[in-house]
């Protein structure tokens, strides 16, 4: 197994590369961006990936944005305009709440727990030791050859993790399915 701990463009080029050479190691990374996976293309993309936010969540949230977005600008929206959008919505919040735009403030109520509505099935909330966003996650692999609708429709989602114990088995029933074993 080959592991990538690339990042941005670095991913796209390695993706690509790899599927010139046709290398026959299954892969996995920790970071990759949809726009990144878009721009390697179907006939490179391959491995098992992390991202954060994904276009076809099924939550009334994800459905706006990914409806507004693209009436707006005429694509679908990758994870970073969604990081973009859920920041600002995240920080407004936070100051209409405590009527005020000091950091010191801001960061007291943060690391009281606040949940935040993130598009996502559940609400995230940074955790107060270290200020980390505790969000869901996404794998994603590969749809199998001749399945995508159109271009951008080849990235297959997997469950959220962390998940419930169901979801795990889910994810395990589907990696069978994928072209590259988790």
């Amino acid at each position: 197994m080959v592991c990538s701990n690339l990042a941005g463009n670095q991913v796209t080029t390695f993706l690509k590369q790899y599927a010139e050479f046709g290398l026959p190691y299954p892969f996995i990374g920790f970071n990759l961006n949809t726009a990144d996976a878009w721009a390697a293309g179907a006939e490179n993309f391959g491995g098992v990936w992390p991202t954060v936010w994904h276009h076809e969540l099924d939550t009334p949230g994800t459905k706006a944005f990914v409806a507004a977005f693209t009436q707006k600008h005429g694509k679908l929206p990758e994870n970073h305009a969604w990081i973009e959008y859920v920041s600002l919505k995240v920080m407004a919040q936070a100051m209409n709440e405590i009527k005020s735009t000091d950091s010191d403030k801001l960061v007291a109520f943060f690391e009281k727990g606040t949940e935040f509505d993130l598009l996502k099935a559940r609400k995230g909330y940074f955790r107060s030791w270290d200020h980390q966003l505790m969000q869901e996650a996404y794998p994603f692999t590969a749809k199998p050859k001749g399945k995508a609708k159109d271009k951008l429709d080849f990235l297959a989602f997997g469950v959220a993790v962390p998940g419930p114990k169901e979801s795990l088995e889910v994810l395990a029933t589907t990696k069978q399915e994928n072209t590259c074993s988790m």
